[in-house]
């Protein structure tokens, strides 16, 4: 008993689904007259018995694909989105990385200013060991720090 009432709704679900999908897409008839200037009118209803019927399909729109069309498209914006603040992100440790680098480039040039000024200043050089004793300087080993020194100021400060 009860088999058989679900047996029947289930023949009722499947004829009125089939209906819902056979209303899916139809034909309408489409009506085509030209008037006295030569115009084309076009027109659902038959204006007298001088007209043209055409047949056009109509489907409906299906709104599971323009959902999904959509989905993607925003996906695809979404992952614009994602290379634009990769792109952002590369660009903010490049600048970081630039001014660091400035930093450090103006640091080591104020250090080998500061060596070269010393190097060049009028009195005796001499280097100080751990034990305390002074070694002066020659003439040709203060002229090769001198040339060091400046290289240095040249590699540092010079751009």
């Amino acid at each position: 008993m009860i088999v058989k009432k679900i047996f029947k709704l289930t023949i009722v679900f499947m004829v009125a689904g089939s209906m819902a999908l056979a209303s899916l897409s139809y034909a309408a008839a489409v009506y085509t007259w030209t008037d006295d200037e030569g115009k084309i009118h076009f027109t659902d209803k038959p204006v007298d018995l001088a007209v043209d019927r055409l047949g056009v399909q109509v489907n409906r729109t299906d709104t599971d694909a323009i959902v999904e069309a959509r989905e993607e498209k925003n996906m695809s914006e979404e992952e614009l989105s994602e290379k634009e603040s990769e792109k952002e992100r590369q660009a903010r440790i490049s600048e970081r990385f630039e001014k660091e680098r400035e930093e450090v480039r103006a640091a080591n040039c104020k250090i080998a200013q500061d060596n070269y000024d010393k190097l060049n200043a009028p009195r005796r050089l001499y280097e100080k060991h751990d034990d305390g004793e002074r070694r002066y300087l020659e003439n040709e080993e203060i002229d090769e720090r001198r040339a060091h020194a400046e290289s240095q100021v040249r590699e540092w400060c010079d751009e």
